[in-house]
């Protein structure tokens, strides 16, 4: 119900429009920091599904549509199975494509909110009709644009502007009492909503639910993150972002038929009892590390490749 929107609400946060003069170079900046990232890891799942994951779960899924999912990046079970996890990176793309240049060059105010207002019109429709064809994971990026604009509008308070971390932590924690019990009085109910709702399936049948209940679950994160302060485990996983999201997932599946097989444990017990969800999470970490490393170190090298000089990102 809110994570997805939470993802896009800090994306949004991390735009800046000063570092680009011209849309050309923002495009060419999306594109190593995005697009690239995003081609190589669905390659990468694409050959693992292939050789592993396809004949082990026996899905009628054709390679060939598999591979087509590389374009379209919707994450419905037809079109980007391999890599579904990586729609999250090519709506991204989509997205910032399009905000980029209304917020940086349209100085009406007025003018900003019909163009946004309509966009997301577009993806509600594209979610009441499901639209999956078209690509780039267009109809996600566009019912995902609320989250983005609203964190790029919070930038100058939360980014630019440092007084609100220096607020005492117990002015904080009075703040955050209320967004607690309001999510923990309201618990059942959100999961329901949370079960009903999934913008990478287009799935939003409750909209005016889901362009409200979110922002509750962001401030309540915001105000957690302002009581955690600095944190170099966070920082560091926040800034390898991308390849945990591409290699976290068939890790944890490789561990869980691994834990099936030596201990007889099955997958839903381990997903529904929270230490050993726990466990997982952190031993996942760590075998994501190795790749963690790895791409840190190729990823420049093939940036540089393919634009032909040594400058990177």
């Amino acid at each position: 119900m809110f994570h997805m929107p939470l993802f896009f609400f800090i994306s949004g946060l991390l735009l800046s429009l000063e570092k680009y003069s011209t849309y050309n170079s923002f495009v060419i900046s999306r594109i190593k920091q995005l697009y690239i990232p995003y081609v190589v890891f669905y390659l990468l799942l694409y050959i693992y599904w292939v050789v592993i994951e396809r004949p082990m779960r026996f899905l009628k899924m054709s390679q060939l549509d598999a591979f087509w999912g590389l374009f379209w990046g919707t994450d419905s079970s037809y079109w980007i199975y391999p890599g579904g996890v990586m729609w999250f990176v090519i709506a991204l793309f989509s997205l910032e494509l399009i905000v980029f240049p209304i917020i940086k060059w349209c100085k009406i105010w007025y003018l900003k909110f019909i163009f946004f207002g309509l966009l997301t019109i577009g993806g509600l429709l594209c979610s009441k009709y499901h639209l999956f064809i078209l690509p780039f994971s267009l109809p996600n990026s566009l019912l995902s644009l609320p989250f983005f604009v609203f964190g790029f509008l919070m930038r100058k308070h939360l980014i630019l502007s440092k007084n609100i971390y220096l607020g005492s932590k117990l002015h904080i924690l009075y703040m955050l009492v209320p967004f607690v019990v309001f999510t923990c009085w309201q618990y059942p109910w959100l999961c329901d909503l949370g079960k009903q709702t999934d913008i990478s399936f287009l799935m939003c049948p409750h909209f005016y639910f889901f362009y409200t209940i979110p922002f509750v679950e962001i401030g309540l994160w915001l105000l957690i993150s302002m009581l955690i302060g600095k944190n170099r485990l966070l920082e560091y996983l926040g800034r390898n972002t991308l390849p945990i999201l591409a290699f976290h997932l068939p890790v944890s599946r490789a561990l869980m038929y691994m834990s099936y097989r030596i201990w007889g444990c099955d997958r839903y017990v381990i997903r529904e009892d929270v230490f050993k969800s726990i466990c997982l999470t952190i031993v996942v970490m760590l075998c994501c590390w190795p790749f963690i490393i790895l791409w840190n170190k190729v990823f420049p090298l093939v940036v540089a490749f393919i634009f032909r000089n040594k400058k990177t990102i």
